[in-house]
């Protein structure tokens, strides 16, 4: 089965953005009740940061709002990483794995994070 090439896509809709890596499983602490994991510091990639559209986010039942936003991203994320646009922090909330059998590309689901815990 011949995969689908959008590699060329991704690169021309990429903005660069900072992805901050968990560090070693199981390294953090409790804040006010909280789990915040231990992070790598953060480096500079790109992909392509879409938002959802009314009715995607309708159809979610609620567990989608205007301030997520969907990853496409040529390589691999782990779950539970940070990644940050334009001053906005954003949680990698679940994978589209496209490039195990299809694509080029991964399809992560990205959620709005307000921080609210003092460090």
């Amino acid at each position: 089965m011949q995969r689908m090439n959008f590699s060329s896509l991704i690169e021309t809709f990429a903005v660069d953005f900072q992805l901050v890596l968990p560090s070693v499983e199981g390294a953090g602490k409790y804040i006010h009740g909280e789990w915040f994991p231990t992070n790598e510091e953060p480096k500079t990639v790109s992909g392509a940061i879409i938002p959802y559209d009314n009715r995607t986010i309708y159809q979610s039942g609620g567990t989608l709002t205007s301030s997520d936003r969907q990853l496409a991203y040529v390589g691999s994320i782990p779950l539970g990483s940070k990644i940050i646009d334009m001053g906005k922090e954003y949680k990698v909330e679940s994978e589209e794995p496209y490039a195990e059998h299809y694509a080029d590309v991964n399809l992560y689901r990205l959620k709005a994070v307000t921080n609210n815990a003092t460090n």
